[in-house]
């Protein structure tokens, strides 16, 4: 606050000192946003593209494609995490679900699960 004081003409020095207060805060919250943005163009995230998203959306897909994951290789990786037990063959039955137009209903699509054979339709392309 002192260094503050002597910025201003000390008449009504509270309200200046308000004033240059407000104007660090909206600096400061500026030069987070940038370098928010540094980072995330480094990982390959456009935040513009983000921030212009529907809020309703259930999920957002980015156009960028810098750095491609193999999703085998992810879930090979990650075989000791019981979230990626059966994670292709559950992956397959929502992408079958949401493609067919099948209501969901708890772990199954309809009435009953899909067969391998109908899973089998669903190619997942990837390196």
């Amino acid at each position: 606050m002192k260094q503050l004081y002597g910025r201003t003409n000390k008449c009504d020095a509270t309200k200046q000192i308000g004033q240059h207060v407000r104007q660090l805060e909206c600096a400061q919250n500026a030069a987070d946003r940038h370098q928010l943005k540094m980072r995330s163009e480094m990982r390959g995230v456009n935040i513009e593209e983000n921030t212009d998203q529907n809020l309703d959306k259930q999920y957002h897909m980015s156009n960028l494609r810098n750095n491609p994951v193999s999703l085998y290789l992810f879930v090979h990786e990650n075989q000791d995490d019981p979230a990626f037990k059966a994670f292709i063959p559950k992956l397959k039955d929502h992408l079958l679900g949401c493609l067919l137009g099948r209501e969901y209903k708890g772990d199954m699509y309809g009435n009953s699960e899909f067969t391998d054979d109908e899973r089998n339709t669903v190619q997942i392309a990837g390196k």
